[in-house]
């Protein structure tokens, strides 16, 4: 009876413990034509950590990586354009898809000056992302 109350008490605290899975950090990668002064990277990034809350993804753990001035073209056209890169885990419902596009799109056209429809967004799923090369349990302790 003993061994029983240890195993049923050990299998209790598994059964409590969250799973210990790799992070899957979303990202989001912004190119843009013109080149941004501080303030304006400074506005882009916090619009691109408020449209990944669309996702219901957490700012703490959103990579946001801006490259400004670089060189794009839209077709022949002149003017400035520019890409996004988003790249998110688990499974997201098409409307906060829609909405995230929506958002993040007319920021990075009003912060980056992009031509009429000069902003490009694309959304694939992230499989797998190391932490320093390690994985790291699925919910990182908020800072």
């Amino acid at each position: 009876r003993k061994a029983t109350r240890t195993v049923s008490s050990i299998l209790k605290t598994l059964r409590s413990q969250r799973p210990l899975v790799p992070i899957r950090l979303p990202s989001l990668r912004t190119a843009t034509t013109a080149a941004l002064t501080p303030e304006e990277q400074a506005l882009l990034r916090a619009a691109a950590l408020d449209a990944m809350a669309l996702l219901g993804k957490p700012r703490r753990a959103v990579l946001v990586h801006l490259d400004c001035g670089q060189t794009l073209t839209l077709g022949d056209a002149a003017g400035n354009c520019a890409f996004c890169d988003v790249r998110v885990a688990g499974s997201v419902e098409a409307g906060a898809c829609d909405r995230f596009a929506q958002q993040l799109s007319e920021a990075v056209a009003r912060i980056a000056r992009t031509a009429p429809g000069g902003v490009y967004l694309s959304i694939a799923p992230l499989t797998q992302c190391y932490t320093d090369g390690c994985a790291r349990p699925a919910h990182p302790p908020a800072p």
